[in-house]
């Protein structure tokens, strides 16, 4: 086993036809050199933000096949389930390798890569408070602005189907969008529908990080709800927050303060209930959470929510069950 240029080089066969060197005569090599290599890792592997508490590294290996391609991604030790996920998506987006050579012919060649990842400092409470070391980036005016944007420029989709797409996002430095990714998609043209909407969204607030802005993810379900059905046309109409959302949004942004709590994160809370008849709140209880505290006053102030405007189906007056990702913010 050889060491070059901070790649480990060894030799492993898949089938006697199929001989995958990483100790070959040349090592492969992306366009640019090693350096290059991790200027691009560095600008591709993006951790939000309230993940970015871990230091220490991943270590990848990879093949890179005899045309310059990138396959058989895996993990040999990993760090944490995000840091490793955005390591193997940013290596399988690398292309264009000079393949290594054995004997004077291209040859297939694995790779095995050290990733190193610092944390971003942080102090307390700091976190998540305005002025602290660390904040996310946030949408100009707060997550109700937010709401109301998209209620505002969000295009109901013929033929769509009803429920949420969860897109992913890079917010640079500059406060601009530059990437978007779909976590969770319904039918193509509803994605393509949230990436036009995010692509034209103003300039956000960018992520800080030890009094500096940062880049940054940022994660945003965009729920789609049929016009005809809103409307009740059909006799159906989903349970709602007495005013809609942007009024459950304040409802929530007055409930939740996080400025003197201990242990404070930033991230999303996710909680189920039930709408009764009457609209009362029953069985609520998070699916997700972030800590025992946070999770303990998102579910007070759902608890406590006034009655809700019950769903209906087929003009019936019926139960419902929901969902409410709650994101925790400043």
């Amino acid at each position: 086993m050889a060491y070059i240029a901070g790649l480990f080089i060894s030799l492993m066969s898949y089938a006697a036809e199929d001989i995958v060197f990483l100790a070959p005569d040349k090592p492969p090599l992306f366009p640019g050199g090693n350096n290059s290599m991790m200027e691009y890792l560095g600008r591709n592997i993006f951790i939000p933000l309230e993940a970015d508490t871990v230091n220490g590294k991943s270590v990848v290996r990879f093949v890179v096949n005899t045309d310059g391609s990138v396959g058989d991604v895996e993990i040999l030790r990993g760090l944490t389930p995000v840091h490793d996920n955005e390591v193997i998506r940013a290596v399988r987006s690398m292309t264009g390798f000079a393949p290594g050579e054995k004997d004077g012919k291209v040859v297939a060649a694995y790779v095995t890569l050290p990733v190193w990842f610092k944390a971003v400092p942080s102090a307390g409470c700091g976190t998540i408070a305005d002025g602290g070391d660390r904040r996310p980036p946030r949408f100009p005016g707060g997550r109700i602005a937010l709401s109301e944007y998209l209620t505002e420029h969000l295009e109901w989709i013929e033929d769509g189907e009803e429920g949420r797409v969860v897109a992913r996002f890079i917010v640079a430095e500059t406060g601009i969008i530059d990437s978007i990714w779909i976590e969770r998609h319904l039918t193509p043209m509803q994605d393509a529908e949230v990436i036009r909407l995010i692509s034209g969204m103003p300039r956000w607030e960018p992520a800080v990080a030890d009094g500096a802005p940062v880049r940054s993810t940022f994660i945003l379900p965009v729920m789609f709800s049929n016009p005809e059905k809103l409307q009740g046309g059909d006799g159906n109409t989903p349970a709602r927050f007495p005013g809609g959302q942007n009024k459950m949004d304040e409802y929530l942004a007055y409930r939740l303060k996080w400025r003197d709590a201990p242990n404070v994160r930033a991230g999303n809370v996710v909680v189920e209930f039930f709408v009764e008849v009457n609209g009362s709140i029953t069985g609520a209880r998070v699916l997700k959470g972030l800590s025992a505290s946070q999770d303990r006053q998102v579910l007070s102030a759902i608890e406590k929510m006034p009655p809700w405007i019950p769903a209906k189906k087929n003009g019936k007056i019926i139960k419902s069950h929901e969902t409410l990702v709650v994101r925790l913010a400043p």
